[in-house]
């Protein structure tokens, strides 16, 4: 309703065109009523109801992104095609040093999994070839690898996640006690970094890193001497000498877990096995195992029945790992 003294103005502006207007259906009813303004005015209201029924098909449409016509056609005209086709890679021949590895295992982590087979390539050759290590069982597929990489003169891993295959056959080294001194030594360049960086420069990534239960039971054969729950009961219960034990196993197995990472290196000193009396004899005079039998009252003398090393353990000690083989052996007292 207009105000009384207000001005209003209405402009038109004509456009031609061939389009015919829209003229609703029958179903719109129009209805007007005639009100009197407070100037006296008459103001036409007109109210409709319109029901409108449309079929619609969309076009179709390969890529969500809308382009009008005029760039459609500026497109095609006047920007080239793209090549259909991929020129092939140069050919080189370089010294040997980097080695292409991919492994195929069952699993992620080595104790829930095992090695199926190593593929390797030589990208420096003129005209490289794959090379597969497998046979029948885990051992003698990485034996065979583990022998054949010994003899060449790669530093160099190429992987995509290398990070994997490294550590998945380095645990493999150690289980199985073999010697490979490049290995921990290995430049490694990851294809996956490389695509997401550019960079070539490996920047480590996430694996599983396991406990330290886990990797000695599956690399020693050992077992947990207890829950870790347990250390606050017998802490509850004044019960020291179970603590100490506890401790004690946790240390001895990370002393061999170190020394299996010294053995593939190459870096052990005298025969350099990690299961041998010598190995075990100087971890005792360095603090790292239990001292000798009859230096301490609580203390009784025991022999593993796996590998028949003699050793000693707590008067207190339900079990204990041989410092050996990592057998438990059980208490003759109880």
């Amino acid at each position: 309703m207009a105000e009384e003294g207000m001005n209003a103005g209405i402009s038109a502006k004509v456009v031609e065109t061939t389009e015919k207007p829209f003229i609703p259906p029958s179903s719109v009813s129009l209805t007007a009523e005639l009100e009197p303004s407070a100037a006296g005015q008459v103001v036409n209201t007109v109210q409709a109801a319109t029901r409108l029924f449309a079929d619609l098909t969309p076009t179709e449409q390969e890529s969500s992104t809308y382009y009008s016509q005029d760039y459609l056609d500026f497109y095609r005209n006047y920007i080239p095609a793209p090549g259909t086709t991929f020129k092939e890679l140069p050919e080189y021949e370089a010294p040997k040093k980097e080695l292409i590895i991919n492994c195929e295992t069952t699993g992620a982590l080595p104790w829930e999994s095992r090695l199926i087979l190593i593929g390797v390539m030589d990208p420096n050759e003129l005209k490289p070839q794959t090379l597969t290590f497998y046979q029948e069982t885990e051992e003698a597929t990485i034996n065979e690898f583990v022998e054949w990489l010994n003899g060449t003169t790669y530093d160099t891993l190429v992987s995509y996640n290398v990070g994997f295959d490294y550590r998945f056959l380095y645990v493999l080294m150690q289980r199985y006690r073999l010697l490979c001194p490049i290995w921990p030594e290995m430049t490694l360049v990851d294809i996956m970094t490389q695509q997401k960086q550019v960079k070539q420069a490996f920047v480590p990534g996430y694996n599983k890193e396991g406990k330290l239960e886990e990797w000695a039971t599956y690399l020693l054969g050992t077992q947990p001497y207890a829950e870790q729950a347990q250390v606050y009961k017998w802490l509850k219960e004044g019960n020291i000498d179970e603590i100490v034990n506890f401790n004690t196993d946790k240390i001895v197995k990370t002393y061999f877990l170190f020394t299996l990472g010294k053995l593939v290196a190459g870096t052990l000193q005298g025969p350099g096995q990690a299961s041998t009396s010598s190995a075990v004899s100087e971890a005792v005079a360095t603090g790292s195992q239990y001292p000798s039998a009859g230096t301490l009252d609580n203390e009784i003398q025991v022999q593993c029945s796996q590998c028949k090393q003699n050793q000693v353990m707590s008067k207190s000690a339900k079990v204990v790992n041989c410092f050996v083989c990592g057998a438990p052996i059980a208490s003759p007292l109880l």
